[in-house]
């Protein structure tokens, strides 16, 4: 039995009556205006189980323990509610949950590496909580998507990153240290975003593995370096962020130099970037596929480039008949690619 009640306007507490249904495979209660607490007793009565979301409610309290031991329970969604309070997981045994999903509440506290436990979990996305101190990488050996975005998580990152991860943000904490490598040579990784940390150090060579890099996200950090040429190896590599570090030395070099191939949006700005650009042609050697935004010395150039160049001293990048934007319009340019992406 499938129960899907989302995106209605219903304002009651969490639905007792429900308990009744012990025949329930999936149940969808997402985007009304249920309130109070998750009854914990009820939780017992679905055996059955595997997909249960209760996102975009008013749901407040801790998060009954009861739900990590639902014994067929692979897909479990509370995103956007008023949950508070650590997170308590225990008496775990042969769990299938694989989605783990609790963004955009008020959770506390540090991650418990008793989630570890779940051998099936493969995406666990915290973001925009309360979450504080480090997390243990090492545990998670098999997760595809980590989202921990907007915490204020601590500590460095691991020496090397797991082969299995296909998404990963950690964008907006606390992290230290260096950007870590990848740890084999089969790198899964789509969307690697670290900005808004203090990691410092040289980008690592080893992310040229990672041909299926679509979006590198690493602006205010820390890092001393130069241009990250070898980049050019990443064949879908569309969003490239290296705002705001210590980067410096030249863009150019026809040495090391052919370009990106799908770049869609290019921000270098507030950096000590210096030397010299071709008199022409040089846009378009960077960016050969489909332009939506070049951020070049707080200035966004958007579509339908011409490629025509003009001399850096008088600012003017690109021919004047296309658009140039405000530099306020950069903050909103990761945002916009990751939907643009979709």
């Amino acid at each position: 039995m499938y129960l899907n009640l989302s995106h209605n306007h219903f304002h009651d507490k969490f639905p007792i009556s429900l308990a009744n249904l012990t025949r329930l495979l999936s149940l969808d209660l997402s985007e009304n205006h249920f309130h109070g607490p998750i009854p914990s007793h009820i939780l017992g009565n679905f055996n059955s189980m595997f997909k249960l979301d209760l996102s975009k409610n008013a749901l407040i309290g801790v998060i009954p323990s009861s739900l990590f031991t639902m014994p067929s329970l692979k897909y479990l969604v509370l995103d956007d509610n008023l949950l508070t309070g650590p997170l308590c997981i225990k008496n775990i045994s042969s769990s299938p949950l694989a989605l783990l999903s609790l963004n955009g509440n008020k959770l506390s506290g540090q991650i418990p590496t008793s989630i570890s436990k779940f051998a099936n979990l493969r995406a666990l996305l915290l973001q925009s909580n309360n979450l504080t101190g480090g997390f243990k990488f090492s545990v998670f050996p098999g997760l595809n998507v980590l989202n921990l975005f907007n915490n204020s998580l601590t500590g460095t990152l691991p020496k090397c990153f797991a082969g299995s991860l296909s998404q990963l943000n950690l964008g907006y904490n606390n992290f230290n240290g260096n950007i870590p490598e990848m740890c084999t040579d089969d790198c899964n990784l789509a969307v690697l975003s670290l900005g808004h940390n203090q990691l410092r150090g040289k980008f690592p060579q080893s992310l040229s593995k990672c041909k299926e890099l679509r979006i590198l996200d690493v602006q205010d950090n820390r890092m001393v370096d130069t241009f990250p040429f070898s980049l050019q190896a990443l064949p879908k590599l569309a969003v490239l962020s290296l705002k705001q570090n210590k980067l410096y030395g030249p863009i150019w070099d026809p040495r090391k130099f052919w370009g990106f191939m799908n770049m869609r949006i290019f921000d270098i700005s507030d950096n000590g970037f210096s030397g010299n650009l071709p008199s022409k042609g040089y846009v378009c050697g960077i960016l050969s596929g489909l332009i939506t935004g070049v951020i070049v010395g707080h200035k966004i150039i958007s579509k339908k480039l011409n490629c025509s160049y003009m001399n850096s001293s008088n600012k003017k990048m690109f021919d004047p008949l296309y658009s140039v934007l405000t530099a306020k319009a950069a903050s909103v340019a990761m945002k916009f690619s990751q939907e643009f992406l979709h």
